[in-house]
């Protein structure tokens, strides 16, 4: 279920157990209709993008579908499914099958898909919705919160439900499906995990698909979601006219009875064009009278229009000032509200292109640009000075100008190729209506290697600092020094014959002054101090008995810090080399060998796809990676072959996975 969206789910009500319905049983018609629509259920499993903070992060959700087609297409919402980059259907039977978008419709919340396995499927045909009644039995049918094909039983409670006045609208990709859409509501148990399931007469044929909850369930009326099928399989998506023009239910102070009200005109629509004007009341379209006294009849209205062939040239009656005027409009296509979103990671953002509403609302005269959607915090937008802003539309890039978000990406292809680091590059953007500019270091900064230590005199084991309670305790008062807590197995601390529980006082004679918890770096001090190879003489306390233990010192291994790492920007985790402090404290075998993932970013494909912290990789698709440079070169291969999906061999703890995680370079649409 998508975070943002009021999405629906129908309680579990197993067909075994006949759908209990009031004191009684469902009618026989009524099994007949779920024998009929069952086996074509489907539970829809996606991966969907949400944009954050100047990130592409990732959400597992699930909602519901079913088949509308012997060769597999599948009906569901467009907030389950319209925007994802991955998507798997479970069938009635289990089966799992990976399915594409054929096409999809934020402003009917309609998304169709198809099923990749070529076989013949079943299917349910759509009803005539118009002839729903108010207290008809209906089926709501789907997948709650995320459990197998379920049917729960109600009745029609209202054909023509809208959200009330004054509530947030219902918005999908900056479009308000209300203005479209007057939902069936029923109350047939819901919950999330629904969405897109149908909800089925009893002859068990789709009436409407469940689309969310306001106290009741509420469908998208049959009718209508078919013929925006019927345009999707025929062209992709709907195709739809356009006046210019916002309209609210007349003035109860007006005394009118018909018409509709206009609210605004919009700057350089076909209405303006035509001399429409806010206040006008519009009585009849086309030569079809039209009233909108009420919300529940604004849906009405927009419909005719949307329905008009585009570039149609339409007499409209209005009522002006008491006169009656006739004006001739020529519709023009109604075009998208928001653009898809893009993460540009050499930027540090995520952005869109300008579309033609946008324009308007921003007073721009034309398209052209990028809008920033959102900033990633620390990186390159971030940094410029003065910094690039959500809401900035960038203009053009080290002189040359760009129109969208395609030519900005082109044009950072050519600026960061070849070049190691990050490219200092001229930005103008606009900001309002003023024209800024800023340097932009373009380019994603790679991990620094830090600088080795220099190798100094170590002893192989751990220790604590012998405080003075602890000392008492120890019924050793008075003693300063360590108390070991560790011997690393194989070393010279443990041939030297060190064990845990000794506590030393002191080093060639010097005494250790180490009885407070911040004294923790006086002995290793004092041991630096020694050259590599020296045998060092250690007083030795060891179950109240004081000795002498002699032991090389060796040299310190490299530091976790020191390790050589590497950062898979595309897939979203850092990995690096294992150090001698990683098989020490986790006790890692010598025969293991591969990089560790020191990070996973939330939300990326490695934390979809269930890669974790601390995982040792093995292999990447079969090939070993001992080591970071191994990985970098697989992982590189990777990006180069851009395969549908890549597994991962990992190490985690005890035991051994697979990681399958997907890639985001394939096009998940038909």
């Amino acid at each position: 279920m998508k975070r943002n969206h009021l999405a629906l789910a129908v309680l579990p009500a197993l067909l075994a157990a006949g759908c209990a319905w009031g004191n009684g049983r469902l009618s026989q018609q009524g099994r007949r209709a779920i024998e009929t629509v069952y086996p074509a259920l489907v539970r829809i499993a996606v991966v969907e993008p949400a944009f954050e903070r100047g990130r592409e992060v990732r959400y597992q959700a699930t909602g519901s579908g079913v088949i509308i087609s012997p060769e597999g297409h599948v009906i569901t919402n467009h907030h389950v499914a319209g925007n994802a980059t991955s998507i798997t259907c479970i069938l009635a039977d289990r089966e799992e099958v990976r399915a594409v978008r054929v096409g999809t419709d934020p402003l009917s919340d309609i998304c169709v898909l198809k099923l990749s396995k070529k076989r013949v499927y079943p299917y349910v045909t759509f009803g005539d919705s118009s002839k729903v009644n108010v207290g008809d039995t209906v089926l709501a049918m789907g997948s709650p919160v995320s459990l197998s094909q379920s049917v729960t039983v109600g009745v029609v409670s209202n054909r023509e439900l809208i959200l009330p006045r004054g509530s947030l609208p219902m918005t999908l990709d900056g479009e308000n499906v209300g203005t479209l859409v007057k939902w069936i509501a029923h109350d047939a148990a819901i919950f999330p995990g629904n969405s897109g399931g149908p909800l089925v007469n009893q002859e068990g044929e789709i009436i409407g698909i469940n689309e969310l909850w306001v106290g009741l369930g509420a469908a998208i009326p049959g009718n209508l979601a078919k013929s925006v099928v019927d345009q999707i399989l025929a062209r992709g998506e709907p195709k739809r006219s356009s006046l210019g023009v916002f309209i609210q239910p007349l003035l109860k102070s007006s005394g009118r009875e018909r018409g509709v009200l206009v609210s605004a005109v919009v700057p350089d629509s076909p209405a303006e064009r035509a001399g429409f004007r806010a206040g006008d009341v519009i009585l009849s379209y086309g030569g079809q009278p039209v009233t909108a006294r009420f919300g529940e009849d604004l849906p009405v209205f927009n419909r005719l229009v949307f329905g008009t062939p585009v570039g149609s040239a339409v007499e409209v009656v209005v009522e002006r000032g008491g006169k009656w005027l006739t004006l001739t409009v020529r519709t023009e296509e109604r075009t998208k509200a928001r653009a898809p979103k893009r993460e540009i990671k050499e930027w540090g953002m995520a952005a869109e292109n300008v579309t033609d509403i946008m324009a308007k609302v921003m007073k721009r005269p034309t398209t052209d640009g990028v809008r920033v959607s959102s900033i990633r915090p620390g990186g390159p937008c971030a940094k410029a000075k003065p910094a690039i802003q959500r809401g900035d539309v960038i203009s053009a890039v080290g002189g040359t100008p760009v129109k969208n978000v395609k030519e900005l990406a082109s044009e950072t292809a050519k600026i960061v190729k070849g070049k190691e680091g990050p490219v200092p590059t001229v930005v103008a953007f606009e900001r309002k209506h003023e024209k800024w500019m800023t340097i932009v270091r373009v380019g994603i900064e790679d991990l620094p290697d830090r600088s080795p230590e220099a190798r100094k005199a170590w002893l192989p084991a751990s220790f604590q600092v012998l405080t003075t309670d602890l000392a008492e305790g120890l019924n050793l008062p008075g003693k300063a020094g360590v108390r070991l807590t560790d011997v690393y197995p194989g070393r010279s601390a443990e041939a030297g014959g060190l064990k845990v529980g000794d506590v030393i006082t002191a080093i060639d004679g010097d005494a250790i002054r180490a009885s407070r918890p911040e004294d923790g770096d006086v002995f290793p001090a004092m041991i630096r101090q020694r050259r590599v190879g020296h045998v060092a003489k250690l007083s030795v306390t060891r179950d109240g008995k004081e000795m002498a233990v002699e032991v090389k010192l060796e040299r310190s291994p490299k530091a976790t810090r020191e390790m050589r790492r590497h950062r898979d920007v595309g897939f979203g985790f850092t990995v690096r080399d294992l150090s001698d402090e990683d098989r020490r404290t986790e006790r890692i075998a010598d025969d293991i060998t591969g990089p560790t993932v020191s990070e996973v970013q939330s939300g990326s494909l490695a934390a979809v796809g269930g890669l974790r912290s601390s995982d040792i990789v093995l292999s990447v698709d079969g090939s070993v990676t001992p080591d970071v440079r191994a990985l970098k070169k697989a992982m590189g291969g990777v990006h180069k072959a851009k395969p549908d999906r890549i597994v991962l061999f990992v190490q985690r703890g005890i035991f051994t996975a697979f990681v399958e995680i997907e890639t985001p370079w394939i096009d998940k649409t038909k």
